[in-house]
């Protein structure tokens, strides 16, 4: 259960839409503009203002962040906000209170099966399979046990680059690494705001100002800019006590889908200044996600020995499939049902010759077959 009972969702919905200026980009991003960076993946801005409304409720209302609070409440809060001393204000005021009063649920534990290593395990959050990837679970031990500076997760498009991001989220849910700072760029691309808005979510993110920084984005070179970017960062992470991780997801921006001139040039810069960066600082790690083939080659020599490229394979096989499901019911003192594989994989195996489906695509058609084989 979330934090609202299915007529405070519809009654949020209602009152919502009722917002002035909702048919704006601006205003949505307003609206939302409180909630992580991990969180506002989970939105789409777009569609008709009761589509985009019921969407934003449907989304975040069962989430809940580490520390137990729920993003839903950020947005109801923007909201009263936004309608300050208005009979609306005191509706969703209202909600909120009533949503607060009820006692709170605990959040659920996160536990391993005994013995198993985190970089191992075959289930993450949500009881969501995470499934091979041998070269990746290898790098994610290497960035937090040993001195391994950064991570470029490459493949091509829809492969499930991305589904990376699952595996370590799983990890700071577990409290290895410190929660990341995140940032999705097909997220800014969409609402067609880069790449100055990445920048300023990342020094925002960080706590840093940064100055008039975004500001300067097109009076000097891109090379300077960026170079200008790293040096902020690099100098904040080496005065924490901790090392900071930070994650760019989704990096694949072409000509075609790029929205504002010299945004994905100028992307790919600032994303091998941050590796660079992350080369000479005990205190930084870097993952980009997604990264382009083509891209890896320009990568400085020494630098790009210092980094782990995990390339996503295409599809998955049916070996694959068969050791996640053979791992995961011996974990889950089920090895009784390990009899019944063989048909199990009969009938995912035609899944598989049927049509190309990425581990990322694949396991949701496998989890609305066979669920009970998930729990």
């Amino acid at each position: 259960m979330g934090l609202l009972t299915t007529a405070e969702q519809n009654l949020l919905i209602d009152l919502l839409i009722d917002l002035d200026g909702l048919s704006d980009t601006n205003a949505r991003l307003t609206l939302i503009r409180g909630l992580p960076q991990q969180r506002k993946r989970e939105v789409d801005l777009n569609g008709r203002v009761r589509i985009f409304v019921s969407n934003l409720v449907d989304a975040l209302e069962s989430l809940r962040l580490e520390d137990g609070s729920w993003p839903i409440a950020l947005v109801i809060e923007e909201a009263i906000k936004w309608t300050k001393g208005s009979l609306l204000a005191g509706q969703l005021d209202s909600i909120l209170a009533t949503a607060r009063a009820r006692p709170p649920q605990p959040l659920p534990a996160l536990a391993l099966p005994p013995n198993v290593e985190p970089y191992d395990t075959c289930m993450v959050i949500n009881a969501q399979p995470f499934v091979d990837r041998a070269p990746l679970r290898m790098h994610l031990r290497n960035l937090v046990e040993q001195g391994l500076p950064a991570l470029v997760v490459t493949g091509q498009p829809d492969t499930g680059s991305s589904y990376t991001y699952e595996l370590i989220k799983f990890l700071w849910e577990l409290k290895r690494i410190p929660v990341p700072i995140y940032v999705d760029i097909e997220w800014y691309q969409r609402n067609a705001q880069l790449p100055v808005a990445v920048v300023k979510d990342l020094l925002t993110q960080l706590n840093l100002d940064g100055g008039d920084l975004a500001q300067q984005y097109g009076l000097s070179s891109l090379d300077h800019w960026t170079a200008e970017v790293g040096r902020i960062i690099f100098a904040h992470a080496n005065r924490e006590a901790r090392r900071i991780w930070i994650i760019l997801d989704n990096m694949t921006i072409t000509q075609e889908n790029d929205p504002v001139p010299e945004a994905g040039e100028a992307l790919n810069k600032l994303a091998k200044v941050l590796v660079a960066r992350a080369v000479k600082s005990l205190n930084l790690r870097v993952v980009l996600l997604g990264y382009p083939d083509a891209e890896l080659g320009a990568l400085e020599s020494e630098v790009q020995a210092k980094v782990g490229i995990d390339y996503v394979p295409a599809v998955l096989t049916a070996v694959e499939v068969e050791r996640f499901f053979a791992d995961h019911l011996q974990r889950s003192n089920r090895a009784d049902r390990l009899p019944e594989i063989p048909g199990l994989l009969l009938r995912i195996t035609q899944m598989l010759q049927s049509q190309d489906l990425a581990a990322s695509r694949l396991w949701p058609e496998i989890h609305k077959l066979f669920p009970d084989y998930l729990a």
